[in-house]
């Protein structure tokens, strides 16, 4: 890639030497148990991604396209508030490590920090034309969102619903610190769980 040959040319090594002598050096700090610890590394380019990959066993095809479509179908769901953009992107994760990620953690903090192993190059399309509520009705909504950000996404619908408790990871998001084009929030908005 451009990226590893403006490393190479800078005296840097290949990044599959950095990313195997980065595993390597992860492995005997974990104690061969890398699956059961939790570590923060520090690093350059997509190798933290690399690794995380690796740790979570998320699918390579996401990693190895020039794009990846998210396409979910955005409902209010009673257990966990909404089900959108962010929950969808838990299937790229191997079963086994998204539930023991969940017993661990919590599915919010799995949803918060999911955007940080995925790449960039990640869009997310959200059908929001037909809605399902908590009560399991579905009413017309008629909207599409479309966002880089899967968080965003979410927090948007969250918002053009009036959904009033919302779930901890989308708490900390701000609707105004959110550029959105199209129609504004406001136009759009109305409590679906009372129609």
């Amino acid at each position: 890639s451009e990226f590893e040959k403006i490393i190479l040319k800078e005296g840097g090594e290949p990044l599959n030497h950095f990313e195997t002598r980065i595993w390597e050096t992860f492995i005997k700090i974990t104690g061969n148990h890398s699956k059961d610890e939790n570590l923060l590394i520090t690093t350059h380019g997509g190798c933290i991604r690399i690794i995380i990959m690796k740790i979570l066993e998320a699918s390579e095809e996401v990693f190895s396209n020039d794009i990846v479509v998210n396409l979910p179908t955005l409902n209010l769901d009673g257990r966990t508030g909404i089900r959108g953009a962010a929950e969808n992107l838990t299937r790229f994760l191997k079963k086994e490590s998204y539930f023991a990620l969940k017993y661990l953690y919590g599915e919010d903090k799995i949803l918060e920090n999911i955007i940080l192993v995925l790449p960039d190059n990640l869009f997310n399309a959200a059908d929001g034309i037909s809605v399902q509520k908590t009560n399991k009705i579905s009413v017309f909504l008629g909207l599409v969102f479309g966002s880089f950000n899967p968080l965003n996404l979410d927090r948007v619908f969250t918002e053009i619903c009036m959904m009033g408790n919302l779930p901890e990871y989308l708490k900390k998001i701000k609707t105004d610190d959110i550029f959105v084009a199209g129609r504004e929030i406001g136009e759009v908005q109305f409590d679906v769980e009372r129609v």
